[in-house]
């Protein structure tokens, strides 16, 4: 057996007195900036590495 939906009444915003104008404008877009190539590490040891190079702030190679 279906249940029965009671009919929703459809109102404007302007019976509501609410402003839908847009209140933000968009200045200027720019795309992001290019990624840094990856590294490929030859197992796991050599990861733990980069890992740990990438925590403490130097660069591991």
């Amino acid at each position: 057996m279906k249940a029965r939906q009671k009919k929703l009444d459809v109102r404007r915003a302007d019976e509501f007195g609410v402003d839908l104008s847009p209140r933000v404008t968009i200045e200027k877009t720019t795309p992001p900036p290019a990624r840094a190539t990856g590294r490929t590490v030859d197992n796991v040891g050599a990861l733990a590495d980069e890992i740990a190079a990438l925590h403490s702030g130097t660069e591991a190679h």
